[in-house]
């Protein structure tokens, strides 16, 4: 065999001449390697065409319904036969026939009288430049392929990043994991999310109702594998998060692969993030805490100033009684004159009013407590 076929072998070759004794020609030369047929008109030569197009056209000049070259034109209109090798075999020989022959899309240009062992080289390179040109596109639809991953990849790893710089701006575990959902947004995936604070885990969704077993799912996330993967339902657990996606693309592998990979990823800094909210939750309740035991130190003491002036006014009132009723007692049994009465009794009023004047500053002394311990609490709610 002078000439290796092409891998979609046998190569079909379409020879359109008028002339018998060429056809027979070719016939014999490329039969034993190649699928020959024979077409002697235009008009056959289109609707042979029509019914299975050729890996190769050979195609005479002068034919009997039409011109070789304008029959060349009319195939290269047709866009499945743009790129098909067209190799003109004539007896015109002069560089114009030639050139017209170039000018209407032909590939070669063969001169009569047919030699085989030329037409079997001219197959053979045309052959070889086609097997070529299917390597080189196929080359360049890989590399055009892996092109277009690598900048659909930079573009999925620039959301991650956002992402990664976003989470350490929220100050939420609420504001955390809604920013995880639109993270899944942004690939079209749905899921839900459990975050576990200190206090108690928080779920978020896409949907508002979570079914029991995927609220089971997510709560036993936190003893489960890191990735979990049951068809297009995807688990992904870290030490403080669990992300059930429901929805992820199993029939492309590559992005499957580049998700898995995107997501996992997202998790591991939300995580990052979900640590330190944590430890200021921690400390938060720490501090809530110290507040709350001062507070309780606060109205303790408060309690028992209170009861001693309380106490202290009772014990006052008390003495200020029995000293009125002794000394009115003394005056009588003392025989006192009425100027000495009445300059005693105005001690003992000027007593009574700097007691009363205790009980206003007892009273104000209350005032003030009240209001530190509003203060307190304020203190205490701000924290």
């Amino acid at each position: 065999m002078d000439v290796p076929p092409l891998d979609r072998a046998p190569v079909h070759i379409l020879s359109i001449d008028d002339n018998p004794n060429n056809q027979k020609i070719i016939r014999q030369s490329l039969s034993q390697d190649y699928c020959v047929q024979c077409i002697y008109t235009c008009e056959d030569a289109l609707n042979a065409i029509l019914d299975q197009v050729p890996d190769i056209i050979l195609l005479d000049v002068s034919l009997p319904d039409g011109n070789g070259y304008a029959l060349c034109k009319q195939l290269r209109q047709q866009a499945h036969l743009r790129t098909t090798p067209i190799l003109f075999i004539s007896a015109l020989t002069s560089l114009e026939d030639r050139l017209q022959g170039f000018a209407a899309g032909g590939d070669d240009y063969l001169c009569k009288p047919i030699l085989p062992k030329e037409l079997r080289a001219r197959i053979s390179v045309t052959l070889q430049r086609m097997q070529t040109q299917e390597k080189l596109l196929t080359e360049l639809h890989e590399a055009s392929h892996t092109a277009y991953s690598a900048i659909v990849s930079m573009g999925e790893t620039g959301q991650v990043l956002n992402f990664l710089t976003e989470s350490f701006q929220v100050n939420t575990y609420q504001a955390l994991g809604q920013l995880c959902l639109d993270f899944l947004a942004s690939f079209d995936l749905n899921g839900s999310l459990q975050i576990r604070a200190l206090t108690s885990p928080l779920t978020l969704s896409h949907q508002k109702n979570l079914k029991p077993l995927e609220l089971e799912l997510l709560a036993l996330g936190a003893q489960a594998e890191r990735i979990l993967s049951v068809s297009s339902r995807t688990l992904f657990n870290t030490d403080h998060l669990t992300l059930l996606v429901k929805n992820m693309p199993v029939s492309d592998e590559a992005l499957y692969g580049r998700l898995k990979d995107h997501l996992a990823l997202m998790l591991k800094g939300a995580n990052a993030r979900m640590q330190s909210l944590r430890l200021e939750e921690a400390r938060r309740n720490e501090r809530e805490s110290k507040v709350r035991y001062g507070f309780d130190e606060l109205k303790s003491q408060l309690s028992e100033l209170d009861h001693y002036f309380l106490q202290l006014e009772q014990n006052l009132g008390e003495t200020m009684d029995h000293l009125f009723i002794n000394m009115e007692q003394e005056m009588l049994a003392a025989g006192l004159t009425e100027a000495q009465e009445e300059r005693l009794l105005h001690t003992l009023a000027n007593g009574r009013a700097r007691m009363d004047a205790l009980r206003d500053i007892k009273s104000d002394m209350q005032q003030h407590f009240i209001k530190l311990e509003a203060a307190f609490i304020e203190v205490t709610l701000e924290e």
